[in-house]
C-alpha cells in the first residue's frame, strides 16, 4: 500500500513541475514577444522623426520612398527592396538587392511590380517607358533566383496611385502581418506628406509629437551641444521632473544619483556614431533598459550629417518583478513539498520494518502521519489550481442561501485549538440585521474564513487578541463610524471611508487581530501574486511561505461582485475586511 501511495504522490509532483516548466516558457515566449514589439515602436519612430526632417526640406516623391527603402534593414531581412514610380514622360524603378540574387530573380520582381502597376493604375506600361536603376550586391547565377516571398505596398498621392513599395525574399513565409502593418502605416505617411506641404507639415508634426507625447517608453532628444530638444511625459516621470519647467541635461543627470552617466552615453554615441543600450539601469525605484542613439540627417541638406542624439527608457520593472518572484516562488514551492516528501518517504521506510509492522498502533499512526503530509500537499496544489482559476477567470461560484452567522461561529470553532495553544482570545460580534438567508458560495466563503483567521492567528503574537465583526454598510455613511457605532475596534482611516461612501448597501465582513501591522509598503503589495514579504517565525527562525493566500481571498470575493481591503498600524494590528451583496 505504502508503495502505491508513492507512486501516486511522485506522479503528481511529476505533474506540478511540469506546470510550472510551462510557466516558465509561457514568461518567455511573453518577453520574446515584447523584446519584438519594443524593436518595432523604435523602428517607426525613427522612420517617422527622419520623414518629418525630409519633408521640411523637400517635397520629392523618390526621395522620400528612397528614406524608407534605405531604412529597412533595420527592421526586417530581405534580399530585395525596390519601388517603381510615375513620372510624366516615364516609370522609374529602382531595386536595391542585399543580398547576391540572380538576373531572374530581378526580372521576377520587376515583371511582378509591373503587372501589380498595371492593375492599380488600370492601363498597360509599356517596357520602353521604363527607367531601370539596379544598385547593391552583385549578381550571380548561383544565387536565388526564385521569388517567395514578397508584399507590394501601394504610393497613393491625392488619392491616386502613383507607385509601389516591394519587399521580396527567396525563403517562403519571410514576413508576418505586423511588419507589413508597420510599413504600410509609414507609407500612408508618406502619401498625405507629398500630397499638401503645408498640411501635412503641421499634420505630421502634431502626430509626431503627439506619438512621442503617448509612448509608454520614455522617449528623450537631444542637439549635439546636448541640449534638450523633446521629452515625453514618460521621461519626466521616470525622473521626477515637473512637467511644466524648462528642462536641461543637468536636470537629467542629477536625477540617475551617479548610477547612469546619460551625459557620457550621448557624447559616446553622436561620436562614436553607434547605438548603446544598457540594461538594468536603477533610476530612483525601478529598472530600465536605455537605448541611446545617434539621430541623423537623411535630407540633401543634412545627408549623413549627426544632428544630436535620442535616449529611449523602457521599464523593466515589472520584467525584474516578475523573474525575482518567479525564482523565490520556484524556492519556497519546492521547500514547501519537500517536507512532507520527506516525511512520506521515512514513514514508508519505517512501515518496511519487522517491529512496526507487528505494532498495530505504531503502524496506524504512520499511515496517519503519511495522510497528514499528503493533505499538506494536496492544499498547497489546490492552491495554486485556484490561483490559476482566478488568474484565467474560470473561477466558478455555487452560490446558494447560506447562514452567515453559523459559518463564523463554525469557522471559530475551527480554529479554537490553533488559538488557545497561542493563548489568543477570540471573539466574534453580528448585528442582529444580517439576515439568516445570504445568497452565497459556502464553500468558497469558508476559504475565505479560513485565510483570514489562520493568517490572523499566524501573525499574532501569544496573549494577542483576534475578532471578527459582522455588520451592515449603509450607503452614504463612513466606514470608521460605522464600526465605532458598532464597537468594533478597527483599523480603518480616511482611504477607506472614501472607498466605501458611494458603495451600495452591502454586508462588511472584518478580521482584526493585534499582531506585528503592515507598514505601507507592504501594504501595496499585499494582494499580489506570490508576496515575498510573507515571512513567517517558527521555532526562533523566520522562513518564507508562499504568498498566495490572500490572493486566493481577493479572486473570491471579487467573484461575488465584493471588494476586500486593509488596514493596518505597524506594530498594534490590522483589520482585513470583505463585502457580501444583501
Amino acid at each position: 500500500m505504502e508503495w502505491i501511495l508513492l507512486s501516486f504522490f511522485s506522479g503528481f509532483i511529476v505533474a506540478v513541475l511540469v506546470v510550472f516548466f510551462l510557466r516558465e516558457r509561457l514568461f518567455r515566449v511573453r518577453t520574446n514577444a515584447e523584446k519584438v514589439d519594443s524593436h518595432r515602436k523604435e523602428y517607426e519612430l525613427a522612420v517617422l522623426k527622419e520623414l518629418g526632417e525630409r519633408i521640411g526640406y523637400a517635397l520629392d516623391v523618390e526621395k522620400v520612398v528612397a528614406l524608407v527603402t534605405g531604412s529597412l534593414h533595420q527592421f526586417i531581412e530581405y534580399a530585395t527592396v525596390s519601388y517603381i514610380l510615375l513620372e510624366k514622360d516615364k516609370v522609374i524603378f529602382k531595386i536595391n538587392a542585399e543580398k547576391p540574387v540572380a538576373k531572374k530573380f530581378i526580372q521576377d520582381v520587376r515583371k511582378q511590380m509591373k503587372n501589380a502597376l498595371e492593375a492599380l493604375i488600370d492601363r498597360e506600361v509599356k517596357e520602353e517607358e521604363i527607367e531601370e536603376h539596379v544598385s547593391g550586391a552583385i549578381t550571380s547565377e548561383d544565387a536565388p533566383d526564385t521569388v517567395c516571398s514578397y508584399f507590394n505596398i501601394p504610393l497613393v498621392i491625392d488619392e491616386k496611385a502613383v507607385g509601389l513599395l516591394t519587399v521580396s525574399h527567396p525563403k517562403e513565409g519571410q514576413y508576418k502581418e505586423e511588419d507589413m502593418t508597420v510599413l504600410y502605416k509609414i507609407v500612408a505617411q508618406v502619401s498625405q506628406a507629398v500630397t499638401k506641404l503645408e498640411q501635412v507639415v503641421k499634420t505630421e508634426q502634431a502626430k509626431l509629437e503627439a506619438m512621442v507625447e503617448s509612448l509608454t517608453d520614455g522617449v528623450m532628444m537631444t542637439d549635439r551641444e546636448y541640449n534638450v530638444l523633446v521629452i515625453n511625459p514618460t521621461t519626466k516621470k521616470y525622473l521626477r521632473l515637473e512637467d511644466d519647467s524648462r528642462i536641461d541635461i543637468f536636470d537629467c543627470m542629477n536625477n540617475f544619483d551617479g548610477k547612469f552617466d546619460i551625459r557620457g552615453k550621448l557624447e559616446e554615441s553622436i561620436v562614436r556614431d553607434k547605438i548603446i543600450t544598457t540594461d538594468d539601469v536603477m533610476i530612483h525605484d525601478k529598472f530600465f533598459r536605455v537605448v541611446v542613439s545617434p539621430v541623423k540627417g537623411k535630407s540633401h541638406i543634412l545627408k549623413g550629417q549627426i544632428l544630436g542624439g535620442v535616449v529611449i527608457f523602457h521599464d523593466m520593472s515589472k520584467e525584474k518583478e516578475v523573474e525575482k518572484l518567479k525564482e523565490e516562488y520556484t524556492s519556497i514551492m519546492i521547500h514547501e513539498l519537500r517536507g512532507p516528501l520527506d516525511g512520506i518517504k521515512k514513514m514508508a521506510e519505517f512501515m518496511h520494518e519487522e517491529d512496526v509492522r507487528k505494532n498495530k498502533e505504531m503502524y496506524q499512526q504512520y499511515v496517519q502521519m503519511i495522510f497528514e503530509s499528503s493533505s499538506q500537499m494536496l492544499e498547497l496544489v489546490n492552491d495554486l489550481l485556484d490561483v490559476a482559476r482566478i488568474e484565467s477567470g474560470k473561477l466558478t461560484l455555487t452560490p446558494r442561501a447560506s447562514k452567515l452567522k453559523q459559518i463564523v461561529a463554525e469557522r471559530l470553532n475551527f480554529f479554537a485549538i490553533a488559538a488557545e495553544n497561542k493563548h489568543i482570545s477570540m471573539e466574534m460580534r453580528c448585528s442582529d440585521e444580517i439576515s439568516d438567508e445570504l445568497e452565497f458560495d459556502q464553500i468558497r466563503v469558508e476559504q475565505v474564513f479560513n485565510n483570514l483567521l489562520s493568517n490572523a492567528i499566524k501573525y499574532t503574537d501569544e496573549g494577542g487578541e483576534v475578532s471578527v465583526d459582522v455588520f451592515v454598510h449603509t450607503k452614504g455613511s463612513l466606514l470608521s463610524v460605522e464600526a465605532k457605532e458598532f464597537e468594533a475596534d478597527w483599523f480603518i482611516g480616511t482611504k477607506e471611508d472614501e472607498q466605501f461612501k458611494k458603495r451600495q448597501d452591502c454586508i462588511i465582513v472584518g478580521v482584526t487581530d493585534t499582531g506585528r501591522g503592515i507598514d505601507s509598503a507592504g501594504l501595496k503589495r499585499l494582494f499580489s501574486k506570490f508576496d515575498k514579504n510573507d515571512i513567517v517565525s517558527q521555532k526562533g527562525r523566520e522562513i518564507k511561505v508562499l504568498g498566495i493566500g490572500l490572493v486566493i481571498v481577493k479572486g473570491i470575493v471579487e467573484a461575488h461582485g465584493g471588494v476586500v481591503g486593509v488596514a493596518s498600524v505597524k506594530d498594534k494590528g490590522s483589520t482585513f475586511f470583505f463585502t457580501i451583496n444583501t
